[in-house]
């Protein structure tokens, strides 16, 4: 392991469903990262955490680089739609003891649910996770779009190469599948900037994409991704992961690119 190679991810690149990392240790809150997930297989030290989004993984990113300083780091980011907000359950008047937790499911168009651990972990009354899981739906249902999750996966890719450019810190970044750079089956970078309106999220998503450094990006085959790969492989988990055939190619390609 080349703690100088440091990468941070989902469950996609923490390995979730292979062999060593099986879907029962996941839910018990055992993080051991899979030494057959692709960044494992490249040396590196995965700091990968299952169920998070990307405000998760840029956080994880930005406070870890900062005080270790590696040489080289990976960033694989999630689906947009996932979000992290202040936990529900914790104490709100005590601010060390309020934490995050990350609403959504990074499977696209699964947006009206949750994943919360279970009430009895927790001494409140059965009405606050009622009421949080109300919350949660009617964000999805009412407030959260496609094009709002795009812009806020840009806005955490932007200030993230910004954060690892400040530290001379060598990079490169993957997105899970093409979807993730998707609009309605259009590419965002074929949409049109606004600049009479600038309250319209889609022109702040065409402006923010033109900041970012796609050449820190690495895709397969135009814009796709490590779900793509394990779908033509047909190498998908029973709980929506990429499986060992898919990490090894993965793995491979990568660092055909990046070592």
């Amino acid at each position: 392991m080349n703690k100088n190679f440091m990468v941070f991810g989902d469950s996609i690149s923490y390995g979730h469903e292979l062999s060593d990392a099986p879907h029962d240790t996941i839910k018990s809150d055992v993080i051991q990262p899979s030494k057959f997930s692709w960044p494992a297989l490249l040396g590196a030290v995965n700091c990968s955490v299952p169920g998070s989004g990307n405000d998760r993984i840029k956080r994880n990113c930005l406070h870890t680089t900062v005080s270790l300083q590696p040489k080289l780091v990976g960033i694989s980011w999630s689906f947009p739609e996932r979000f992290e907000l202040p936990d529900p359950m914790t104490d709100k008047l005590e601010p060390e003891n309020d934490f995050f937790t990350t609403i959504g499911h990074w499977i696209q168009g699964r947006k009206n649910a949750v994943d919360f651990p279970e009430l009895k972990d927790f001494n409140v009354p059965n009405i606050k996770l009622k009421k949080f899981k109300l919350f949660v739906n009617l964000f999805y249902k009412f407030i959260y779009s496609d094009v709002y999750g795009i812009y806020n996966f840009l806005d955490n890719v932007y200030t993230t190469q910004l954060h690892l450019k400040n530290l001379n810190i060598e990079y490169f970044m993957v997105t899970p599948s093409h979807k993730t750079l998707q609009l309605n089956d259009k590419y965002l970078f074929k949409y049109e900037n606004d600049l009479i309106n600038m309250d319209k999220i889609i022109g702040s998503v065409v402006r923010t994409s033109k900041l970012i450094d796609w050449s820190k990006f690495i895709f397969i085959d135009e814009y796709k991704g490590i779900m793509d790969i394990g779908k033509e492989f047909n190498d998908i988990g029973e709980h929506g992961h990429p499986l060992k055939k898919t990490h090894e190619f993965y793995a491979n390609h990568l660092k055909d690119v990046t070592i």
